[in-house]
């Protein structure tokens, strides 16, 4: 990097985001134009360019792969996640905890539970709750709910 390149790179950093900013407040108070899609891939693209330009390119085009493949799925989940309800939303995020938070706690623990490893017990116990919840999920959205059913 350019000695000072990191001046350089902090003011046009700062003055992107002041960009940012009066075109949010432009799109949303003379515009009166929701959704945050078009702020959040701007931001997007500046911060991959800044990972190429740090010398972070085989990341910055994983990346940029992954984003484009989530802008092109988000039509038909917008349109998923508006049928499911407020409950069900919650029973997604509890099951998610199951997954992220006590797995962990589970996994690298050495307790067995009548010879059965508690691991096992746990993998299992994830297993079914999973299933029978992507059941419930597929019946609910699901065009056909009766074979969809069979899974819960």
């Amino acid at each position: 990097m350019l000695p000072g390149g990191w001046l350089y790179a902090a003011m046009a950093s700062a003055g992107f985001l002041i960009v940012l900013a009066f075109y949010t407040l432009y799109r949303m108070l003379l515009l009166r134009v929701g959704g945050v899609t078009t702020l959040i891939v701007m931001l997007l693209v500046y911060l991959l360019g800044f990972a190429a330009g740090l010398g972070y390119s085989l990341e910055a085009v994983a990346a940029s792969a992954v984003v484009t493949l989530l802008l092109a799925v988000k039509t038909p989940i917008a349109r998923i996640v508006q049928r499911i309800s407020y409950e069900e939303l919650l029973a997604l995020f509890e099951l998610a905890l199951f997954y992220l938070a006590l797995a962990p706690l589970v996994y690298t623990s050495n307790v067995t539970v009548a010879g059965v490893r508690l691991s096992v017990i746990y993998t299992f116990f994830l297993l079914v709750l999973t299933v029978s919840f992507a059941g419930y999920i597929a019946w609910r959205l699901g065009p056909k709910p009766t074979i969809y059913a069979l899974l819960g």
